[in-house]
């Protein structure tokens, strides 16, 4: 299903609105060759609660996958994609809900690969996160923030495949506490671990950081345990 709000602009090719244990598979949603007139593959909100996604893929939209509001719990991406767009995987809710798993899956985007806004125990996994080439925006691997607590993060790589002088961090923790961030790998990257202000009891270890990269891990935060990290 999809909900055309402009003429010229088909926005959501797949909306589920209060679902209870969805699960979407082999699912494609394809936008226009070398634009965004799609705003989102699929959107999740209301109170869906368990929506899993496996072996599904978005090319050109805007985002990906976007999960939005306060009530949204729950949401597990297996072995799925997003190339060409802007945001790979965007969970904003405006409370804190538990329970996202990021497991096998891949982001070729412009500016954010998985954003995660109160979006508590998140665990992403055994992924690949590019930035895509030509963009020239600032761009962020893994972005947590706002009381996105408890995130584990394993076994990923990040490169900057742009490589055209914006900023280009791996992941960015900002108001988020209790992290564990360890055994990833990244290149061509300004920041690998950039840990903000606000950002409290994360530890980060076993992190490798390749060619043409800067610094390792940068840390603003408080309590951090930081070892094994190059």
């Amino acid at each position: 299903s999809g909900f055309n709000t402009w003429s010229h602009t088909w926005a959501y090719s797949v909306q589920e609105t209060n679902g209870w244990g969805v699960r979407y598979r082999g699912v494609v949603a394809r936008g226009q060759d070398g634009a965004e007139a799609m705003v989102a593959g699929f959107v999740v909100q209301g109170k869906s609660v368990g929506t899993t996604f496996e072996h599904t893929a978005v090319f050109n939209a805007y985002v990906g996958y976007w999960v939005l509001g306060s009530e949204a719990e729950g949401g597990a991406w297996l072995h799925t994609s997003m190339v060409g767009g802007s945001r790979g995987y965007h969970v904003n809710l405006t409370a804190g809900r538990p329970g996202w798993q990021f497991n096998h899956v891949h982001a070729d985007v412009r500016n954010i690969g998985i954003f995660l806004q109160h979006a508590a125990q998140a665990v992403i996994d055994s992924s690949l996160i590019y930035k895509q080439v030509g963009s020239t925006l600032d761009w962020n691997g893994v972005a947590a923030i706002d009381g996105s607590d408890f995130l584990r993060l394993t076994g990923t790589h990040f490169t900057d495949n742009a490589q055209h002088g914006t900023a280009a961090h791996a992941i960015v923790l900002a108001g988020s506490e209790g992290a564990r961030i360890g055994d990833n790998t990244g290149s061509f990257l300004d920041r690998f671990v950039w840990l903000q202000v606000g950002t409290t009891n994360s530890t980060v270890h076993d992190n490798r950081h390749y060619a043409g990269s800067d610094v390792t891990v940068l840390d603003q935060g408080t309590n951090s345990l930081l070892h094994h990290n190059q």
